[in-house]
């Protein structure tokens, strides 16, 4: 296996090699952690497994219309699409690295969790790509991006879009390694 995260210039993307949890935890923790294993990735064309592109629940709300206009002509490159978007989405390249404000926010949970310049998101992955949500912040945003991006480049995607994702306001949510919610077996 190899690491997936690594560290990219001035911005901070720290790997940990633990299960994390997505807990809800007080504002001040300072315990913002992530961790990524690497797995093989497939192909994009003709998979079920390829988000459908519909707005969030709250893709029309103030926040999701002032990120709209923060974000970026460009991710990991790619020019954005210009062909007219539903609202609360926007495309970059084809297969499109894809964004969706207002998405519907998960709950505590044991996917795999980042920060990337202090922006929690969850990770998964399919065959078809990489799937980022963020975690405590509102309204939610979704990015997904295509198996055809290399694996440990799907990150960088994130960093392009941090300046629109970042000034979203935050919630009592942030990631936190499970070892560190766990109760203390020792005498206290």
């Amino acid at each position: 296996m190899r690491q997936v995260l690594r560290d990219i210039g001035q911005n901070r993307v720290r790997p940990r090699r633990r299960a994390l949890i997505a807990v809800p935890v007080a504002l001040g923790a300072t315990a913002t952690l992530m961790a990524m294993t690497a797995c093989g990735s497939g192909s994009s064309s003709g998979n079920a497994d390829v988000p459908a592109l519909t707005p969030g629940p709250d893709a029309a709300v103030a926040a999701c219309t002032e990120l709209m206009d923060r974000l970026p002509g460009t991710v990991l490159s790619l020019a954005r699409n210009s062909a007219q978007e539903p609202t609360g989405i926007a495309t970059w390249g084809n297969p499109a690295i894809s964004l969706t404000c207002g998405a519907t926010p998960t709950g505590p949970s044991t996917d795999e969790c980042i920060d990337i310049n202090d922006v929690n998101w969850v990770f998964s992955e399919s065959s078809a790509g990489y799937t980022f949500l963020t975690y405590g912040r509102d309204p939610a945003v979704q990015v997904w991006v295509p198996a055809s991006v290399e694996r440990s480049s799907a990150t960088s995607a994130l960093v392009d879009l941090e300046k629109a994702v970042k000034p979203l306001r935050t919630t009592e949510r942030q990631c936190s390694d499970l070892a560190d919610s766990a109760p203390s077996t020792s005498p206290g």
